[in-house]
């Protein structure tokens, strides 16, 4: 039997194809956004959302100011306008949480996660709790917790500064949606001098609708990393979104 030579030339080619499917994974485009329950509004990023112990339902806060104007404007006097409870105060929400984290919520794990890593919700801080949850939440596939831990191990404040790890955590959450994890990517890109690269990332996220990525674009054309149909076409895309 003839077996093939070594060659470090096929070599290199198998690394670069392979490093080829994975830019096609990577760059391409997300699954649509999850919606507002109420106005079926797109929820861009969980900065315009909230999470409602409750009911285990993430509304936009557009939904939650509306319904505070019955309360005089302020939302903790008046019901949940999704499932019509009272809203739970601290104690409650850590019940709620803990209730729901019991069936595997991701969403609750989340943001119990956050309670524990903030210290709110009348939680004690506690960091190790935190990063514990957050990594359970990965395992069932929070993209949210993905963002987060990409967060840790990039700023390297609470456990050792670890960016392949970061990377690897912010990817996932790209591509599962998160546009903050996107424009985190195209960040860590333009450090590296990858600029090209990273304009790619921020098209992406800009195009759903993320004003700092868009922001980028617009620094990118006018250093001539992106061409004019490509911010144009991503303009159109970031209005529309």
């Amino acid at each position: 039997m003839n077996v093939p030579r070594y060659r470090p030339k096929d070599e290199a080619e198998s690394v670069k194809r392979t490093s080829e499917l994975s830019d096609e994974v990577l760059f391409k485009l997300p699954p649509p956004c999850k919606e507002c329950p109420i106005c079926f509004l797109p929820i861009i990023t969980s900065i315009t959302s909230t999470y409602q112990a409750c009911c285990g339902k993430f509304l936009c806060n557009g939904c939650i100011y509306a319904s505070g104007k019955v309360a005089g404007y302020d939302v903790t006097k008046c019901p949940c306008p999704f499932c019509r409870q009272p809203v739970p105060q601290d104690n409650e929400v850590l019940k709620l949480l803990r209730k729901r984290v019991k069936a595997k919520d991701v969403n609750a794990m989340h943001t119990l996660a956050c309670q524990y890593y903030y210290g709110g919700s009348g939680a004690t801080r506690d960091v190790d709790k935190a990063l514990g949850i957050f990594l359970s939440a990965t395992k069932l596939g929070s993209i949210e917790s993905h963002f987060a831990l990409g967060n840790i191990y990039r700023q390297g404040q609470i456990v050792t500064k670890d960016m392949p790890k970061a990377i690897k955590h912010y990817e996932i959450a790209a591509m599962g949606g998160s546009d903050n994890a996107r424009h985190s990517l195209g960040s860590i890109e333009c450090q590296a001098g990858n600029f090209h690269r990273a304009m790619r990332h921020y098209m992406i996220s800009a195009s759903a609708g993320h004003d700092p990525s868009l922001m980028s674009i617009r620094k990118g054309f006018e250093c001539g990393f992106v061409t004019k149909d490509d911010y144009a076409k991503t303009l159109r895309a970031h209005k529309d979104a």
